[in-house]
């Protein structure tokens, strides 16, 4: 059955069996509020890569479930979709010190743009957290600092959104250098 399908997923993951058993459930409820068909293995794989990416405990799970169907209800972006681009991208963004959230919010962002695109976008912005991170100098000529006051690198949500002020200032040409920038190898 679908629910030994799922609990065997969560063994396989680590996890004991008294958490493979509630965790299962978790699995059913995300297969069965997803907007599209997902089946256990593949609703346990994309709670499984964001409890492991993020370092949540197994009671989280739900949280996980109930930030993609949030992000689905209200905006135009599938539950699949959101759940494809977190599988893709979360281990790197975590890195980056975004949280789930952080990551949802710059995957629908994008996704509501790239429709049925999840996985590009997510490898887009794994690449663009990397090329931030390395771009500490040419951010500080406008305005931001990629580091917190204790020298930590801040998230790249918080670094993006800091630089949105300035980016709203500044000419097609330098938004333009500046993506380069950030978005090219």
């Amino acid at each position: 059955t679908e629910m030994t399908e799922a609990a065997t997923g969560w063994l396989k993951a680590g996890y004991s069996e008294e958490d493979a058993a509630l965790l299962s459930k978790y699995s059913a409820l995300l297969q069965n509020t997803a907007d599209e068909e997902l089946s256990a293995a593949e609703a346990t794989s994309i709670l499984v890569s964001q409890l492991k990416a993020y370092h949540m405990e197994a009671e989280e799970a739900i949280r996980v479930t109930d930030i993609i169907n949030a992000v689905s209800a209200k905006q135009a972006v599938s539950s699949y979709d959101i759940s494809q681009g977190l599988t893709v991208a979360s281990a790197s963004m975590s890195t980056f010190g975004n949280s789930i959230e952080e990551t949802t919010a710059l995957l629908t962002a994008g996704t509501t743009i790239f429709q049925g695109m999840s996985s590009q976008v997510a490898r887009g912005l794994n690449m663009i957290a990397t090329r931030v991170a390395k771009n500490g100098d040419e951010l500080k000529k406008y305005g931001v600092d990629i580091n917190d006051t204790n020298g930590q690198l801040k998230s790249t949500f918080q670094i993006l959104q800091e630089l949105s002020p300035a980016w709203e200032q500044m000419s097609k040409a330098e938004q333009v250098a500046l993506g380069n920038t950030l978005a090219d190898d």
